[in-house]
């Protein structure tokens, strides 16, 4: 391991930043060395190789601009959790996290959303409980069953599992608003999509409710609307067309 990783003082937390960027990821293991904690930076394609019982902490900070997938590097985490179950894992956010963002991460492993502003603002403190061993509770994420219930989806799915079958979809199906004609692809891969939506990410079926009064039978899967949408907030395109 490089020299900067080594444990400075015998309270020292050892923290993996994991980071696309790597203006962030060195700026924030230069900013941990400078307050007395042994870090190193390095990429979500790396991260697997420094797996190691000596990490107290993996901190990532997950966007990364221009992919489909802004947040795909939070698929990396799972595998590091099970790596190193006694590290203590947090993602870094520039504000309030949508709740399925926040829900993918906590399914991942991630356990703490931390304001980024944070780092700017009280540096020593931060770097104190990560001496301590105890990040402050209000970047507590919620469990992935509490968070599940609260955005109605069935308490069992794997939203990872799920985007990864919707990225063998064209990218334009998801970062684009064409319609399935212009997108030239068959209506059985809607289905297909919409039927794991439900299978796999625990995307409920529309009320039957709704169509009590209609001529048109419910659907038996979620909406192509709803499937979509989904996938957008948990790719970080909602506020984007490209």
């Amino acid at each position: 391991m490089p020299d900067r990783a080594n444990r400075t003082t015998p309270d020292a937390a050892m923290v993996l930043v994991v980071a696309e960027d790597p203006v962030f990821g060195v700026g924030l293991e230069n900013l941990l060395i400078e307050h007395g904690q042994a870090c190193i930076a390095v990429t979500p394609a790396m991260a697997q190789r420094f797996a190691a019982a000596i990490w107290d902490y993996v901190i990532i900070w997950p966007l990364a601009p221009g992919r489909s997938d802004r947040y795909a590097s939070v698929s990396c985490i799972s595998d590091l959790v099970a790596s190193m179950p006694q590290v203590t894992a947090a993602s870094v956010r520039w504000d309030r996290s949508h709740p399925l963002r926040a829900l993918r991460e906590a399914e991942a492993g991630i356990q703490f959303q931390i304001d980024y502003e944070t780092f700017a603002t009280d540096t020593a403190g931060f770097v104190a409980e990560l001496r301590g061993g105890a990040i402050r509770g209000s970047f507590q994420l919620a469990t992935p069953l509490a968070l599940r219930q609260e955005q109605g989806l069935r308490l069992t799915g794997d939203v990872a599992q799920f985007l990864a079958i919707a990225s063998a979809l064209p990218a334009e199906v998801w970062t684009t608003n064409r319609t399935q004609r212009a997108l030239g692809i068959p209506r059985s891969a809607i289905t297909g999509i919409r039927r794991a939506a439900w299978e796999v990410a625990g995307i409920p079926a529309p009320d039957y409710a709704r169509f009590s009064s209609s001529m048109r039978a419910a659907p038996e899967y979620p909406e192509w609307s709803t499937v979509r949408n989904f996938v957008r907030i948990c790719w970080g395109l909602d506020d984007h067309y490209t």
